[in-house]
């Protein structure tokens, strides 16, 4: 019996020997720029299934058996999201180990190249259509009385209209046509905050991007109410550094277009009696009462040039830990039409 124990033994330890003989382990450390360690890295051989990955503390161990590797030479590849891929090459060593710690480097370019769609992530290409976004630049030149005209011809398949014209009237938005559930509005998210009417709220020389949601993925994170489209608004934020003032305003003249040109009353009684004789009517307008008929043209009397005007000042600034933002706007517009006049007046602070 004595015999039998010591002839495993002698085969276990054979079989240990030639294991390690003919296998190569390479162990590490990954971290990233700041020494942080990094958990859940990918190493593995390239070309190859032989692959681990690292622990809570970024240490890793990886080991490759005789035969697995083709050559004189394998090419180890370590892989992280929004890392940049690191390689290290290493002769094939039987019985050799090896230590290779790693430092990878952030991607930031990656974020560029991918947008945020419900709980997923697309290509930008892939979602080109489905979002617009509207620079700061054309928001802020435009003289507009309401925000949701900045999205007038300006947003590929986003329908604003006004169906007057009058001043103050409510813009029409649509982004996905017209439903058969409540109203056909989109949905406003101002600084994450849900809001369905931005009209009295803000000015436009509040807003630093708007950015414009068409696609059903959206109802992936407002829900049902994201039916009609999604538009999120970013508003001026204040910045470190020294106070700042800033003073933006714009006048115009509104007026009407060619109008239909009015008949005297000499001419408004000619083509009459014309029309009465031509209808058989034997009771034209004697000249007797022609003294007692104005001679007024009514629309000029209703119609006018318009003055609209608009003061906007921001007051910001702020320090390392914190930052404010005070603004406030008035704006007047007078309708083209007599006794029609539109003033708002805003004020908000961050």
């Amino acid at each position: 019996m004595e015999t039998l124990y010591r002839g495993l033994a002698l085969i276990i330890l054979i079989f240990a020997f030639s294991f390690s003989a003919f296998s190569q382990t390479i162990t590490g450390k990954i971290i990233d720029e700041e020494g942080i360690e990094l958990p859940g890295v990918s190493i593995y051989v390239e070309g190859t299934t032989i692959g681990t990955t690292s622990d809570i503390f970024g240490a890793y161990s990886l080991t490759i058996n005789e035969g697995d590797v083709a050559g004189e030479s394998m090419t180890i590849i370590f892989s992280f999201i929004s890392f940049t891929s690191q390689k290290f090459e290493t002769p094939v060593n039987p019985g050799v180990t090896l230590s290779h710690d790693v430092v990878l480097l952030e991607e930031v370019e990656m974020l560029q190249e991918v947008v945020v769609v419900g709980y997923g992530v697309q290509k930008k290409s892939d979602v080109t259509g489905a979002i617009s976004t509207i620079k700061p630049q054309e928001i802020t030149r435009l003289p507009v009385t309401s925000i949701d005209q900045v999205m007038q011809g300006r947003a590929a398949g986003v329908q604003v209209s006004q169906t007057t014209g009058a001043p103050g009237e409510g813009i029409k938005v649509r982004i996905r046509g017209l439903g058969t559930i409540n109203n056909n509005d989109p949905l406003y998210i101002v600084d994450g905050v849900p809001t369905k009417d931005v009209t009295g709220i803000l000015n436009s020389e509040d807003i630093e991007s708007m950015t414009i949601l068409k696609d059903a993925a959206s109802a992936a994170i407002y829900g049902a109410r994201a039916g009609n489209g999604v538009i999120i608004i970013e508003t001026k934020k204040g910045q470190a550094g020294k106070t700042r003032f800033s003073f933006n305003t714009y006048a115009g003249i509104q007026t009407h277009g060619r109008l239909t040109p009015m008949c005297n009353t000499d001419q408004y009684i000619k083509i009459y009696n014309e029309a009465a004789q031509a209808d058989g009517n034997h009771d034209p307008i004697p000249d007797d009462i022609r003294p007692q008929l104005s001679n007024t043209n009514w629309l000029e009397e209703i119609f006018r040039p318009a003055v609209m005007q608009n003061y906007q000042l921001t007051i910001s600034g702020g320090d390392e830990k914190s930052n404010f933002l005070i603004g406030g706007g008035y704006l007047r517009q007078q309708g083209i039409i007599l006794n029609s006049d539109y003033e708002k007046l805003n004020f908000r602070t961050s």
